[in-house]
């Protein structure tokens, strides 16, 4: 089933293996299954994800080891100015100014850019689509190489806006890039994120194993993780 991905058929697969051998060997367990739902941008897999930085001509077109899109990502084929957020973008209201300020000026699309650290990857990226950008980039921190970041479920993820992420040093090399916005332009690379797919609701299920005998006023629970990350 290739990966464990949750709701995939590599999950399924790995979830009758579990059920079926604590069934086999485990005695004195109360085995059974749990449903739950959860909501998740799934990407398509006849699509290619695309990160495209107009400097010059030609473009840079990036290959697939040279960024990664982020788990539970937003959709869209955006095109627009690279514009980096202050700081490491933890700060919805004073990293975003350059952006709300294009924004403002009706300078958009904008294509944020901003650096991993202090905040989870889901809150750069509400704090960056909040200012008004269309899809965002977060760079690696010091030394660091492409990463694939999960922007988790917790929140309306089918209002998510296209993320990815990028080296540091790829980050450092476009963030020197942006010049600055003037009332009527930006000097800023144009830079294109498209991300591909849709959102569902997931049906998946916990393996969930009680002992019969034991005090039922003293209990402890153990877990483990049966998923895995997107390949």
């Amino acid at each position: 089933g290739n990966t464990r991905v949750m709701g995939g058929p590599g999950y399924n697969a790995s979830m009758e293996y579990v059920l079926s051998t604590l069934k086999a060997k485990a005695t004195g367990l109360d085995v059974h299954i749990e449903d739950f739902s959860v909501n998740k941008n799934v990407m398509d897999p006849d699509s290619k994800p695309q990160f495209i930085i107009q400097l010059q001509s030609p473009p840079r077109v990036f290959g697939k080891n040279d960024f990664a899109v982020l788990s539970n990502t937003g959709f869209g084929n955006i095109t627009g100015h690279l514009i980096p957020a202050a700081a490491n973008g933890c700060n919805a209201t004073t990293d975003y100014e350059d952006i709300t300020d294009a924004v403002s000026a009706g300078l958009g699309p904008i294509v944020a850019l901003v650096e991993r650290g202090t905040c989870l990857f889901v809150e750069k990226m509400t704090n960056a689509r909040e200012a008004g950008a269309q899809a965002v980039v977060i760079y690696n921190r010091v030394g660091g190489d492409v990463f694939q970041g999960t922007l988790g479920a917790e929140g309306q993820v089918q209002h998510y806006i296209p993320s990815i992420g990028i080296s540091n040093t790829e980050g450092l090399a476009l963030r020197k890039e942006f010049k600055g916005c003037a009332p009527f332009q930006c000097d800023a690379p144009l830079a294109t994120v498209a991300v591909r797919g849709e959102f569902k609701v997931i049906v998946s299920h916990n393996i969930i194993a009680d002992a019969q005998t034991g005090d039922p006023n003293s209990m402890i629970v153990v877990g483990a993780h049966l998923d895995s990350v997107e390949a």
